[in-house]
Parts: structure tokens; C-alpha cells; sequence
């Protein structure tokens, strides 16, 4: 919709690429998505942070399966 706010960037500007991280502000937002990042490089499984995220969500009690995608 014209109102979603995955359509605004932080400073209200009309954008299709970028920076949203769903009311979050955008710098902790940065912040946690390195900090999971090297969480994920700390488990010394090889699997990216994309991977992780899935298998945490499909692990969840009555997930039974999940589209990956991007808007």
C-alpha cells in the first residue's frame, strides 16, 4: 500500500531500496544485524546469517515451513 511504511525511509522519503528494520531505528538496527552476523561466524558451523535466521524460524513450535524472500 502507498502508506507501508517498508515504502519511507528514516526520514520520511519515498525509497524501493534500503533501510527499514521495522520501526527500529536504522544505526541499532545495523548494530544488532552485526552482532547476529558474528554470532553466526562464532558457531563455526560455515552457515551465513541468512541460514541461521530459517533455521531458527522453522524450529519454532508449529512453523511447519518458510518462504524466504525480499520486497
Amino acid at each position: 500500500a502507498a502508506d507501508d511504511h517498508r515504502t519511507f525511509n528514516r526520514h520520511g522519503e519515498s525509497f524501493d531500496v534500503g533501510e527499514t528494520f521495522a520501526g527500529v531505528p536504522f544505526e541499532e538496527g545495523v548494530e544488532a544485524a552485526a552482532e547476529f552476523s558474528q554470532i553466526v561466524a562464532d558457531e563455526g558451523t560455515g552457515a551465513t546469517p541468512a541460514q541461521r535466521a530459517l533455521r531458527w524460524i522453522i524450529d519454532q513450535p508449529g512453523v511447519t515451513t518458510v518462504i524466504p524472500g525480499a520486497r
